[in-house]
């Protein structure tokens, strides 16, 4: 992997990064790797509603083109501010008759409507809670829940952690809960490579996931388990409000990638349940990936990017305690719960290199390819200008021994198979689908 010479990038080497950033806030770039879930791809989970976004005209293109690129225009709605009503001070009418507009005239009535509200009713102070009090009160058989598109905020709950709170919101407290367990803040249903997902189904306790809902009920019924669970630190935001609001007991796992900590998780959630943790078949199921991928991967050069993982440095921890030649890691801000990671890496492998993904000088990080790398993730591939990539999206529903067993098997697979990745990268939300369709 050879960077260009031309421009240096801005980078650091994670022995001098400081923690949890790296690097200083400027002016942002995006690359053009859409993978990553938006909010308002998160908005469509919940089914049986409609969406409505109220901002100034500018700020709508982007949630506009995402919704038709997914054919879900019929679930959402738009709301334009203009100067003249931060002038006359009325947007507070603007929203409730705006919307008052849109429910009479879209062709069905949703079971709850997502109101995304942006930076511009902060500035002025509009009054949010006089607002959704006015809406409940003209359409009670309506759930209104407040959502937001405000990358302003992001010194207090950054945008996307608030967000992935507020889509659950609309779920209602139950005075009698079943043995249920829950899952908070997923946008990959967890499946065969999800070690806690067999051990929920060993269990017998009811499974309940956002993301396997199909209906307004279905989704209500996530407030019956007497468990909310997450994988994604992230939802911390979202199992605090659960607990609080729904009187769930919080449990969140690491879902990290070294073997002894899995063992770990595995083992305590194992008891919590009340289940054996027989963890043989998966260990062995792991040596065989481990082998297989050091084999034909060898020295190979790997870059790995934070949108691939919720857990970009055990990740590279983990591979390069294996025998696996980890040479950038391509993130923003360090994640308070891989502290000890980011510590062993300092001290082990203090030359790894650290880039930004949103520091404008990234404009010219994509080399002339001279070696071969293999990228974990969309950034990391874009800017390695690599087509030998594992197309991953915040570790693709796997956990556990299996998931990472599975992800040594994805990263074979994508040695061996190159892969077209400027197409591949322009689809946004990987994995998302157009969801409760009325």
């Amino acid at each position: 992997m050879i960077l260009s010479k031309a421009v240096p990038l801005p980078s650091v080497e994670i022995a001098q990064a400081s923690f949890p950033s790296p690097f200083s806030a400027t002016l942002e770039y995006s690359a053009p790797a859409r993978g990553p879930w938006t909010i308002m791809h998160l908005g469509l989970l919940v089914p049986e509603t409609h969406i409505i976004f109220v901002c100034a005209q500018c700020c709508l293109r982007g949630v506009v083109m995402s919704a038709a690129e997914l054919g879900a225009l019929d679930r959402f709605s738009t709301i334009t501010i203009e100067d003249c009503n931060l002038l006359e001070g009325d947007t507070e009418e603007v929203l409730i008759q705006g919307v008052d507009d849109i429910l009479k005239k879209i062709p069905y009535k949703p079971k709850a409507v997502l109101l995304y509200t942006s930076c511009v009713h902060e500035f002025i102070g509009t009054d949010l809670t006089f607002t959704f009090d006015r809406l409940r009160e003209q359409h009670p058989d309506i759930d209104f829940t407040d959502c937001y598109m405000t990358p302003i905020l992001r010194k207090r709950l950054s945008p996307d952690a608030r967000n992935r709170r507020q889509i659950y919101t609309l779920l209602k407290a139950q005075s009698r809960k079943d043995e249920g367990i829950s899952i908070y803040g997923d946008i990959n249903p967890l499946g065969q490579y999800s070690d806690v997902a067999q051990l929920i189904y060993q269990s017998k306790r009811p499974l309940r996931s956002i993301t396997a809902t199909q209906t307004y009920e279905e989704y209500q019924a996530l407030a019956k388990s007497s468990i909310a669970l997450a994988l994604n630190p992230v939802t911390t935001a979202t199992l605090k409000w659960a607990q609080e609001s729904l009187g769930q007991q919080s449990v969140m796992l690491s879902n990290g990638f070294s073997l002894t900590e899995n063992r770990l998780m595995l083992e305590n959630f194992s008891q919590l349940l009340g289940v054996k943790c027989d963890l043989s078949v998966v260990e062995s199921y792991f040596q065989k990936s481990l082998k297989k991928a050091k084999e034909i991967i060898q020295d190979t050069s790997i870059a790995i990017d934070y949108t691939a993982t919720t857990r970009p440095l055990s990740l590279a921890r983990f591979l390069i305690e294996n025998g696996f030649n980890v040479q950038a890691l391509y993130l923003d801000q360090f994640m308070g719960t891989e502290k000890n990671d980011y510590e062993w890496l300092k001290k082990y492998h203090p030359t790894l290199r650290i880039y930004p993904t949103v520091h404008p000088g990234m404009t010219f990080a994509r080399p002339s390819v001279a070696s071969k790398t293999l990228a974990i993730g969309q950034k990391a591939s874009y800017f390695t200008n690599t087509d030998y990539f594992v197309n991953l999206i915040e570790g693709g529903g796997m956990d556990g021994i299996s998931g990472t067993a599975r992800l040594l098997e994805l990263m074979t697979e994508a040695y061996l198979e190159k892969k077209d990745s400027k197409k591949l990268i322009q689809i946004k939300a990987l994995g998302c689908t157009r969801r409760g369709r009325l």
